[in-house]
């Protein structure tokens, strides 16, 4: 089979015709025996004990190639079980490391996550929910996994950067100074810087970069504009902006959601993204409740 031949495959019709010479050859001897040619007899005999002692000699070598043969076969058997043994559990190692470097990932996360809500009690749980919004957003917007993935990681650790911001400028309970607010802007930045030196969070620095970027370029750190702003930014800064706006801080109370709202609608096309300031309506306003704009600052109900 495959155009490979096995030893011992022609040995029966090889045993026969030799078998059939042996027995030619013993007749003849025996025949010339008794027909008193005693020579010729004796040469009969022994061409057919001849015959017979290369036949045994061609069996054993043939026996032997055979044996070689099956040998090598399960030499080569062997060596495919030890493979498929040591692929199996190479792969296993690999899908063990690999789980232990997603659980060190997601602790790192984590932990990053609780300092930054740490470092300023009032925006407890925030990140979480930016987190939670910010992948629902991209969820509905056909997002690949990957992509919704990084969102749901990238989200709760956009204010990562204030964790080096003076605690003066991060609780002040009043408006913040000119030079204040560019210490309070450069948050941005430095959790950027933060996350590009954790090998395994590096991918997300951008997205926490521009997450203050604004679609009229006058965002910061690098005034960037429309398109020009990472996608997934964009999601993280309607999803924060949303958030912080329904949330106490020391400088101001919480809106209430319907005003929220109204504030991002008015911000479509100068600090926020149409398509996703839609996306976020659709998530927290119920379906075919219409609300029209309205001043958003001492609105009436």
């Amino acid at each position: 089979m495959g155009g490979h031949r096995v030893p011992g495959a022609g040995r029966p019709r090889l045993r026969a015709a030799t078998a059939s010479a042996i027995a030619l050859a013993l007749l003849l001897g025996i025949f010339a025996l008794r027909t008193s040619d005693l020579n010729r007899g004796i040469a009969f005999i022994a061409l057919g004990a001849l015959l017979g002692l290369f036949v045994d000699r061609r069996i054993r070598l043939q026996a032997e190639v055979l044996h070689g043969y099956e040998a090598s076969l399960d030499a080569q058997r062997k060596a495919r079980r030890q493979l498929a043994n040591s692929a199996r559990s190479l792969e296993r190692k690999v899908a063990e490391r690999t789980h232990e470097l997603d659980d060190a990932r997601a602790e790192t996360l984590q932990l990053l996550a609780v300092a930054v809500e740490y470092r300023d009690d009032s925006t407890f749980q925030h990140t979480e929910r930016v987190g939670i919004l910010a992948a629902e957003i991209g969820t509905r917007l056909g997002l690949r996994t990957v992509q919704v993935r990084r969102l749901r990681e990238a989200a709760p650790l956009h204010d990562v950067g204030k964790i080096a911001t003076p605690t003066a400028i991060l609780l002040k309970p009043g408006p913040l100074e000119a030079l204040e607010w560019e210490t309070m802007r450069a948050h941005s930045a430095v959790g950027a810087k933060m996350l590009e030196r954790i090998p395994s969070l590096r991918e997300l620095a951008p997205v926490v970069r521009a997450h203050h970027e604004r679609i009229d370029g006058r965002g910061y750190p690098d005034a960037l504009s429309g398109d020009g702003i990472p996608f997934v930014s964009r999601i993280v800064s309607v999803a924060d902006s949303f958030h912080a706006m329904i949330s106490k801080r020391p400088y101001r109370e919480a809106l209430a959601v319907p005003y929220a709202l109204d504030e991002l609608r008015a911000g479509v096309g100068t600090q926020w993204d149409g398509i996703i300031v839609d996306t976020m309506l659709e998530i927290v306003q119920p379906r075919g409740v219409a609300r029209p704009l309205r001043a958003v600052r001492g609105a009436a109900g």
